[in-house]
């Protein structure tokens, strides 16, 4: 809905930090500077989580979240997506590329890291500048995670079935996008980018030892440790 030649989201009920635009175009005019405005480019943060009265709960969403925005190459996007909506900074070159936003992709966000992985440039600043509002009406959340709930995972075969049926349709919708976005962009890649997206789809096809093969080969890992062993283990 505009021709601006920078665009911020902003859908939510979180809490913009004074410095949030500032240092944020900043970042995108450093990057478009090294690589030019015809560039692609996303830029996006840190936040701060908090509750619904801005009480502090953990001050890195990224640290709470166990994500790592190093991680910016195609491979590791497709498998887990680091960059929050909430955060974004996106140029015109990057919307020209991405829009439409097709509707097998998982969030805006994740759709928009993919194509500026893939054909542009990710840029990271490492404070936060927002406050990440966590309340009973949020769509989705910084959902904690430890060590001693994923071991009942796996000590419970009820939990661990439900566990392995719960990522399987999570899988199920992120192979989707990975095949839409092979779909549109599969001219452009070049061959070892479009069959490590082709494996990437196919991967519940292939069998237990197959599958740990490709994973291993491509990348396919998420940031956190925890959640690679459980795959291992289980799928």
């Amino acid at each position: 809905q505009t021709d601006a030649p920078y665009v911020m989201f902003c859908d939510q009920d979180d809490v913009w930090l004074p410095d949030k635009i500032e240092v944020t175009l900043q970042k995108m005019l450093e990057l478009e500077k090294q690589y030019g405005k015809e560039t692609p480019i996303l830029i996006h943060t840190d936040l701060t989580v908090v509750d619904d009265a801005l009480h502090t709960i953990d001050k890195s969403f990224w640290v709470s979240q166990k994500l790592n925005p190093d991680y910016r190459s195609l491979n590791r996007l497709l498998m887990q997506n680091n960059a929050t909506g909430c955060t974004m900074m996106v140029n015109r070159a990057l919307l020209n590329n991405a829009l439409p936003v097709p509707g097998e992709a998982m969030m805006h966000d994740w759709w928009l890291a993919l194509v500026a992985a893939k054909f542009g440039q990710i840029g990271v600043v490492p404070n936060a500048t927002v406050l990440y509002r966590q309340h009973s009406g949020n769509y989705l959340g910084a959902v904690k995670r430890n060590l001693c709930k994923e071991a009942r995972k796996f000590f419970s075969l009820h939990e661990r079935r439900v566990a392995v049926n719960e990522y399987e349709i999570l899988f199920a919708r992120i192979r989707q996008q990975a095949g839409a976005f092979l779909e549109r962009y599969g001219e452009r890649l070049n061959l070892d980018d479009r069959k490590m997206v082709k494996i990437f789809t196919l991967l519940p096809e292939k069998n237990f030892f197959m599958r740990r093969y490709y994973t291993i080969k491509y990348g396919f890992f998420y940031a956190d440790p925890i959640l690679n062993l459980g795959r291992f283990l289980f799928r």
